[in-house]
């Protein structure tokens, strides 16, 4: 198996179901790829429910189905990272999609050194209207470049999604189960010592990300809860940089604190 697609999902619903179809309108050959969904949470009906799109969406793709009933997006692609067969993983968040050529893209350029990045589209959910994000400005400003360094594209490592991953530079790294706010960037920043080297695909290569006023991401929080968050968050990307500080990139780690304080800043102002 040389590709494994990583789909946690909680209390999934129709947004599922588009997640899916993209996925078996992939032009790449469906025997490359298998489909790892690890429904977390609530079991209930989901099971039933996920079990019946496999059958109508998925008969010709591999597919395998985890269940945890710890509510965790990280634990849930641990599992997935865990039980994958690929060479290569790709994350999928299950209320997003992808364009047909997406994966096919990212393996013809996929190799021992290069992480392929894709194209990265937002949307708000309730017009389809397209809304202003930054990876999706990073790939337009950068998608000629030949050489692209980590500071360069360093919107892709503050999601774990738009990119095809050798699972061997993943190693035994694993999500942080203990956050619940930018567990992806600690993730991306303590893998990015393996990361050598990366290319964009074609924009017709397209991660949709769908934009809702009630996920997870969107949802709004204190600011001291922020506040507290974002200092836990501090110190774990010290802990990552001085666990091996010179095989990671230093401009990279230092956009970390500076995006926090950033974050803070706009959440002070909304708050007072």
């Amino acid at each position: 198996m040389e590709i494994s697609v990583i789909i946690p999902t909680y209390r999934p619903a129709s947004y599922l179901v588009d997640c899916l179809r993209s996925l078996q309108a992939q032009t790449i050959d469906h025997s490359v790829f298998e489909i790892l969904i690890i429904l977390n949470g609530p079991k209930e009906s989901y099971e039933f429910f996920i079990q019946d799109l496999v059958k109508k969406y998925l008969n010709d793709i591999v597919v395998k189905v985890f269940y945890t009933d710890k509510a965790s997006v990280s634990n849930a692609r641990n599992i997935g990272i865990d039980n994958a067969a690929g060479k290569f993983l790709t994350f999928i968040d299950d209320d997003d999609y992808v364009s047909p050529t997406y994966l096919l893209e990212m393996y013809e350029i996929a190799c021992e050194n290069i992480v392929p990045l894709t194209n990265i589209l937002a949307f708000n959910d309730l017009d389809n209207s397209i809304v202003e994000y930054g990876i999706s400005t990073q790939y337009k400003l950068k998608c000629k470049d030949v050489h692209l360094s980590q500071y360069k594209v360093r919107a892709y490592f503050s999601v774990p999604v738009c990119k095809l991953i050798r699972k061997d530079i993943i190693g035994e790294r694993r999500f942080n189960c203990c956050f619940k706010n930018s567990e992806d960037a600690l993730f991306m920043l303590a893998i990015s010592d393996k990361i050598n080297d990366m290319a964009f695909t074609s924009s017709k290569a397209i991660y949709y990300r769908r934009i809702r006023n009630n996920s997870a991401t969107t949802k709004k929080r204190s600011f001291f809860y922020l506040l507290g968050e974002d200092c836990k968050i501090l110190i774990e990307v010290s802990k990552i940089w001085w666990g091996h500080p010179f095989e990671y990139n230093l401009w990279l780690f230092l956009t970390r604190p500076l995006a926090l304080l950033k974050a803070m800043y706009y959440s002070f102002l909304n708050k007072y």
